[in-house]
C-alpha cells in the first residue's frame, strides 16, 4: 500500500471513478463541493492516511447546514473513503468511526377544510389587477380544471 497519496489525489481518483460509474451530475457536483469544503477546512493537502476521524467530526460539527445536508456530507466522505479502501489506498475507513448525523424529522400539519376551500376558490379567477388607465379587473384562469385535479389528487 502506497502511503504518499494526498487528499486531493484520492479525491480526484474518486471523482474519476464516480464519473466512470455514470453517477448523476448532481451527485458528482455535491461530492466535489463536499470534498472541496473539507479540503478548505484542512487548510492543507495532507496524505489521506494522516487525516483523523476527529478532523472529520470537527468538520461536520462546524457546518452551519441542515442535519440532512450534514448527513449528505458524511455519506459523500464515506463513499470516497470506502472507494480508497477498495483500491488499497487506505487500510481502514475512518468515516465508519464518525457518528452518522440523524436528519430532523418533520411533522406535516394537514390543511384544514377552510384552507382547502380557499385553495379551490382561488383556482377559477385571477386576483384583481389594474391595467394602466383602465379600471380594476379579473380574468378566468385557463388551467382551473387541471389545477383542481392536482389539489384533489385525481
Amino acid at each position: 500500500m502506497k502511503t504518499s497519496f494526498s487528499y486531493t489525489q484520492v479525491m480526484a481518483g474518486y471523482i474519476l471513478s464516480a464519473e466512470a460509474r455514470h453517477l448523476s451530475k448532481n451527485t458528482i457536483r455535491t461530492y466535489i463541493l463536499t470534498f472541496n469544503r473539507f479540503h478548505e477546512f484542512l487548510q492543507a493537502n495532507p496524505p489521506i492516511r494522516q487525516i483523523t476521524q476527529q478532523q472529520v467530526q470537527s468538520f461536520l460539527a462546524g457546518l452551519s447546514l441542515s442535519k440532512k445536508t450534514v448527513l449528505n456530507y458524511h455519506t459523500a466522505m464515506s463513499a470516497m473513503w470506502t472507494w480508497a479502501v477498495a483500491e488499497n489506498l487506505l487500510s481502514i475507513n475512518i468515516i465508519h468511526h464518525v457518528t452518522r448525523p440523524k436528519p430532523q424529522k418533520y411533522s406535516f400539519i394537514p390543511y384544514t377544510e377552510t384552507d382547502l376551500k380557499a385553495m379551490m376558490n382561488s383556482l377559477e379567477i385571477s386576483r384583481s389587477y389594474t391595467l394602466l388607465g383602465k379600471k380594476e379587473c379579473k380574468h378566468l384562469l385557463p388551467s382551473s380544471k387541471r389545477n383542481r385535479a392536482i389539489i384533489r389528487g385525481r
